[in-house]
């Protein structure tokens, strides 16, 4: 994952390397064209290589010392921000795209997904990762602490420019022309028992608190 709008920080380098094993499994496995944006060191790319060494994966990543490192594991990497990228894409040529905690950096996401969609081949997949705003943290700092303080990472990460709850993400995809296929949120923590008892008063109303981002499919409808 990595800044795509603000190219002013460098971001941390426990973004640099991530290797975001669990957007893995959201990846089809027939694909054979992926733009990974947001690419950072291409160690995503890299985990998905290990199974399919014939993937052509593209990538592009605004941070220079990111993408020089990532041009050593991927098939091509573009060193500039999504925004001035897509008009240099093949058009019609990827049957995948993944976004891994890259949307939320962007001033306009759903100019850049809609613009996206001739770039990708027919039956392409977009895959996201995406904060969640209602993760219970969050709303512990709004209601108990009466705050909202940005953070070096996370949910309030200092450089998002976007929020997003998990019914706005799929908001944001049908907005900008896709069908959400799937959504899930991944590795859920545990409620402190506070929490845990108000979700439970409230029949489990609550419940997409659990999750700090969702992982979501869609496909270009």
């Amino acid at each position: 994952m990595s800044d795509e709008q603000n190219t002013s920080s460098t971001p941390s380098t426990f973004y640099y390397e991530e290797g975001r094993d669990e957007m893995a499994d959201y990846v089809p496995a027939s694909i054979k064209r992926l733009l990974d944006v947001g690419c950072a060191q291409g160690k995503f790319g890299t985990n998905l290589l290990r199974d399919n060494r014939e993937l052509e994966i593209w990538g592009v990543e605004p941070f220079e010392d990111a993408a020089e490192v990532a041009r050593g594991r991927l098939t091509r990497v573009i060193n500039t921000t999504v925004e001035d990228s897509l008009a240099s894409l093949p058009e019609g040529y990827f049957d995948c795209a993944v976004f891994n905690d890259s949307l939320e950096h962007l001033a306009d996401p759903w100019a850049v997904l809609g613009q996206l969609k001739a770039k990708l081949a027919p039956g392409a997949t977009v895959v996201a990762s995406i904060p969640n705003l209602r993760y219970f943290h969050v709303i512990k700092q709004l209601l108990q602490e009466a705050d909202f303080e940005y953070a070096p990472y996370g949910v309030l990460d200092k450089t998002h420019l976007r929020f997003f709850t998990k019914k706005s993400m799929q908001r944001l995809f049908a907005e900008s022309g896709y069908r959400v296929e799937r959504i899930d949120g991944i590795k859920p923590a545990a409620f402190p028992w506070k929490f845990g008892l108000m979700n439970l008063l409230s029949g489990n109303a609550f419940e997409d608190a659990r999750y700090e981002r969702f992982a979501l499919v869609a496909s270009a409808s």
